[in-house]
C-alpha cells in the first residue's frame, strides 16, 4: 500500500464529493473574479502582484453584491408581480454563493495548498469580508422573508402596529434570527420557519468559520515572517 505524500490525500468519498458540489455552487462567482489559484511558475513578486489586483476586485465585487441587496429587499418588500423573481433569483443565488465560498475555503484551500498555490490574504481583511458576507446574509433573508410579510405573525396587537411596515418587519426577524436573540415579538409561520431554520445555521456556521479562517491565517502570517527573518538581509532598493 502506498504511503500518501500529505495528510489531504486521505479523505474517503464525502470530502471529494462535497468539494465538487461547492466548486459547482461557486462558479458563477468564480467566472466573475477569476480563480484563486496560480500558477506555482510565477515568481514571488508576481503572485504578490496578482493577489493585490484580485483583492481589489474581490472587495468590489462584494460592494456592489451589497448594494444590489439592498436594492433588492426593497423591490421586493415594495413591489408584486412576475419583476420581484429577478431579485429573488438574486439573493438565493448570493447566499449559496456565500456559504459555499466560506464552506470551500475553509475545508478545501488549506489543504490542496500542498498542489495548488493560491492568492495572499491578510487577517484583517479575512475578519472584514467575513464580517461583511455576514451582513449580506442579513440582508438576503430578509428579502425572502419580504416575499410575504403576512406570514410574520406579530404576537400581539400592539406589536402589530409597531410592524407594519413591509420593510421593518422582515429586517427584524432576520436580524432576530440571525444573532440568536429571539424576542418573541414576531413569529414565522408555513414556509419560513424552515428559513429561519436555514438562516440560523447559516449565521452560526459564518462566526466558526471566520474564527477559524482567521486563525489560519494569523498562522500562517506568523510563519511566513519567522523564514523571513532567517533569510539574509538584502540591501534596500529605491527602484
Amino acid at each position: 500500500m502506498q504511503t500518501p505524500k500529505h495528510h489531504s490525500d486521505v479523505r474517503g468519498w464525502i470530502a471529494p464529493v462535497f468539494r465538487i458540489m461547492l466548486e459547482w455552487l461557486t462558479w458563477p462567482g468564480i467566472i466573475i473574479l477569476s480563480s484563486p489559484r496560480v500558477s506555482h511558475d510565477l515568481s514571488d513578486q508576481e503572485h504578490l502582484a496578482f493577489s493585490k489586483c484580485r483583492a481589489r476586485t474581490v472587495d468590489t465585487f462584494i460592494t456592489v453584491c451589497v448594494a444590489v441587496e439592498l436594492l433588492a429587499f426593497v423591490t421586493i418588500a415594495k413591489s408584486d408581480g412576475w419583476i420581484c423573481w429577478i431579485p429573488i433569483a438574486f439573493v438565493t443565488w448570493r447566499i449559496l454563493d456565500v456559504m459555499a465560498t466560506a464552506l470551500h475555503v475553509s475545508l478545501f484551500d488549506e489543504f490542496d495548498t500542498s498542489k495548488e498555490r493560491y492568492v495572499h490574504s491578510a487577517p484583517s481583511r479575512v475578519i472584514l469580508l467575513g464580517l461583511l458576507n455576514y451582513v449580506e446574509l442579513l440582508i438576503c433573508f430578509a428579502a425572502i422573508y419580504a416575499i410575504d410579510a403576512t406570514l410574520i405573525v406579530p404576537t400581539n396587537t400592539s406589536i402589530k402596529s409597531a410592524f407594519a411596515d413591509a420593510i421593518e418587519c422582515p429586517l427584524h426577524l432576520s436580524c432576530i434570527t440571525q444573532l440568536t436573540v429571539g424576542y418573541g415579538d414576531l413569529v414565522p409561520s408555513s414556509w419560513l420557519r424552515f428559513i429561519t431554520w436555514l438562516q440560523g445555521a447559516s449565521g452560526l456556521t459564518i462566526i466558526a468559520i471566520l474564527i477559524a479562517r482567521y486563525m489560519s491565517e494569523v498562522a500562517n502570517s506568523s510563519d511566513t515572517s519567522a523564514e523571513q527573518s532567517e533569510e539574509p538581509k538584502l540591501p534596500l532598493s529605491h527602484s
